[in-house]
C-alpha cells in the first residue's frame, strides 16, 4: 500500500532542515523542525540568516523561535531534539559575539539556554554532545563550514 505524500510546508518561504541520518520529528511526531530563508538558489554569503523554527504537522504552519547566521544548506543548523532534565527542548548552532556555540530552546515556553560550543553530534544515551572546527570545515570543505567562517 503506497503512503500518501504531500508538502510539509508552502511557500513563500524555503523550508529545510539538514542531514540525513538526524531525525527532524520531536518525540510526538507533532512538530517538524527546519529553517526558513527567503533564498534558496545560492551558497549563503556571510550576513545572511535563516528562521529557526517548528512546522505542524496538522496544519504545515511554520513557527519562528529565533534566527542564526550559523547554518548551511547541507546541515542546517544541526537542529536536534533533546530532553536532558530541562524538558523537551531542540538546539540549533548559532554565533555569540564571533564564538559558534549551540541555543536549546523550549518550544513551550521559549527560554533559551547558551551552551559551549557548536553541537555536531549527540549522544543517543547521556547527555552529551561534541563539536568540530567548523572554521577548519570551512577552509578544507567551504560547503560543510557555516557561513561566517568563511
Amino acid at each position: 500500500m503506497a503512503v500518501p505524500l504531500r508538502a510539509l510546508t508552502t511557500p513563500p518561504g524555503n523550508h529545510f532542515y539538514g542531514y540525513f541520518d538526524m531525525s527532524p520529528w520531536n518525540p510526538a511526531m507533532t512538530q517538524h523542525l527546519a529553517l526558513e530563508t527567503t533564498f534558496h538558489d545560492r551558497r549563503p554569503d556571510a550576513g545572511d540568516s535563516a528562521e529557526v523554527g517548528l512546522v505542524a504537522l496538522d496544519s504545515g504552519a511554520f513557527t519562528p523561535y529565533a534566527r542564526t547566521t550559523a547554518f548551511n544548506f547541507q546541515q542546517g543548523s544541526m537542529l536536534r531534539w533533546i530532553d536532558v532534565g530541562y524538558g523537551e527542548e531542540f538546539t540549533y548552532n548559532d554565533w555569540d559575539n564571533g564564538t559558534l556555540v549551540a541555543r536549546a530552546t523550549n518550544p513551550v515556553t521559549r527560554r533559551t539556554r547558551t551552551l559551549g560550543g557548536a553541537i555536531e553530534a549527540i549522544s543517543p544515551t547521556a547527555p552529551l554532545a561534541i563539536n568540530l572546527n567548523y572554521a577548519r570545515i570551512a577552509v578544507c570543505r567551504p560547503v560543510g563550514g557555516p557561513v561566517s567562517c568563511r
